[in-house]
């Protein structure tokens, strides 16, 4: 029994790893794509909000600033941090 217990444990442990590795990778697209689209490449738009920090540095040495919508949908202009 305790086996069992611990192949449960494994796989929603697995689960999340995957559901947190393919949330990783769909924000890497919408960011990707929202750089693509950018008027000005220090001022990037996300249409939806995405988790950007970790993606944006490896896809744009230009970028300063990133504008999306909040969850009270007004939009939040923030800083792109050095590192």
């Amino acid at each position: 029994s305790c086996f069992n217990e611990a192949v449960e444990f494994a796989v929603r442990l697995l689960k999340r790893f995957i559901a947190s590795a393919n949330g990783s990778a769909d924000a890497k697209k919408i960011v990707a794509k929202a750089i693509a689209d950018a008027d000005d490449p220090r001022v990037i738009v996300l249409e939806q909000y995405t988790p950007w920090k970790k993606t944006v540095h490896s896809l744009s040495n230009e970028a300063l600033y990133m504008v999306y919508p909040s969850h009270s949908g007004k939009w939040i202009i923030q800083t792109v941090p050095v590192e």
